[in-house]
């Protein structure tokens, strides 16, 4: 019941909001040396606020659903700094699921007016009970714009 619900939760805040970015990406998680997918969406900006709704699979270990955004930091070049933080939850494949929190950086490429390339480094801090998974995780995704 909980997976349905937040995913009916993530799927009402991209619908609702309008999603204004989808990337699709592969990601890399440093603690169980496994790498996965993630697709994420962002809802249109709040000033230097954007939030996010991201989903994010490693075969056979887990999948995270995350709710957060990412504050714009500044610009290097042609790259978008941004902090990132979520609000998680991890539904184990074996144990035990439970909550957590993300924090990261984000860097953005814009390749065309409506592609970016996009690197992300984060790192994930469980309940007790999920804490084995505590680590970072980075990934390279491409983004469309809408």
């Amino acid at each position: 019941m909980k997976k349905f619900v937040i995913a009916t939760a993530l799927a009402l805040t991209v619908g609702v909001v309008s999603a204004a970015e989808v990337s699709v990406g592969g990601v890399y998680d440093h603690n169980v040396e496994k790498s996965g997918i993630r697709v994420t969406a962002s809802a249109g900006k709040l000033g230097a606020f954007t939030p996010i709704a991201s989903y994010t699979h490693i075969d056979s270990v887990y999948n995270r659903y995350a709710v957060g955004g990412d504050y714009a930091l500044t610009n290097v070049g042609p790259v978008k700094l941004s902090a990132t933080a979520s609000g998680v939850y991890q539904d184990t494949a074996f144990g035990q699921s439970g909550y957590g929190l993300t924090g990261g950086l984000k860097a953005t490429y814009d390749v065309t007016k409506n592609i970016s390339v996009v690197g992300t480094v984060e790192r994930f801090v469980g309940q007790e009970r999920i804490s084995q998974y505590n680590g970072t995780v980075a990934g390279v995704a491409v983004a469309l714009k809408f």
